[in-house]
């Protein structure tokens, strides 16, 4: 999984902010909490990614799914997935959705937090994301330390990690959308997915990650 962030582009892009509604997002969630299986197919360049809700697992054919999730809304085409779509492919390819949810926020993010964040929220991470495969940037292991050990506002997170505000609000991003985050000022806010997600590589590496960060 490639790790560039996608920069902001065009004039309609608010250079703080983004909504999830605006983003593929919005069709996998709805996808999930009505149960069904969808097919989202790009044109330009061809491209698809298939979702099995209930399964919780996605397919691609692109090597780089950034772009693709980067897409808004007229870019690609949703419909019903059939029987045929998935007939002939390896069960080896397929991804978990939690994967598939955190990279859509954070390619399309493009640096900006997503609306159902408040610049000045109190936030943690609930979950580990699955670190080697999906994008991070090259801070996302030490804030994913960070956020995961105790709730950090951004301005105190890019303070401590040394990160850049963008790149804060677009790890935040990526988090909230895979349901990783929980607002612990407000509370009403709790993760959107309600994905369960394993830590990745178990508690050795997580021990290893914070003496490096301790270290450092």
């Amino acid at each position: 999984m490639q790790t560039r962030a996608i920069p902001l582009s065009g004039s309609n892009n608010d250079p703080t902010e983004f909504a999830a509604s605006g983003c593929l997002h919005s069709a996998i969630r709805g996808a999930m909490v009505r149960g069904k299986d969808i097919a989202i197919e790009h044109s330009t360049p061809p491209g698809h990614i298939f979702v099995q809700s209930q399964a919780r697992r996605f397919h691609t054919d692109r090597a780089d799914l950034l772009p693709l999730c980067a897409d808004e809304p007229g870019a690609y085409r949703i419909r019903r997935l059939r029987a045929d779509d998935t007939l002939r492919l390896d069960a080896a390819a397929w991804g978990g959705l939690e994967d598939l949810l955190w990279t859509v926020g954070f390619a399309a993010s493009r640096g900006r937090l997503i609306d159902e964040l408040a610049p000045t929220d109190v936030t943690e991470l609930t979950e580990w994301p699955n670190l080697t495969r999906v994008p991070m940037g090259a801070q996302g292991v030490r804030l994913a330390v960070l956020f995961r050990r105790r709730p950090t506002s951004i301005s105190i997170a890019s303070r401590l990690s040394g990160a850049g505000r963008t790149e804060v609000q677009q790890f935040l991003s990526a988090a909230w959308c895979a349901g990783l985050i929980r607002v612990v000022n407000r509370s009403d806010a709790e993760p959107e997915s309600g994905l369960e997600v394993e830590p990745d590589g178990g508690s050795s590496l997580i021990t290893s990650l914070l003496r490096r960060l301790r270290g450092s």
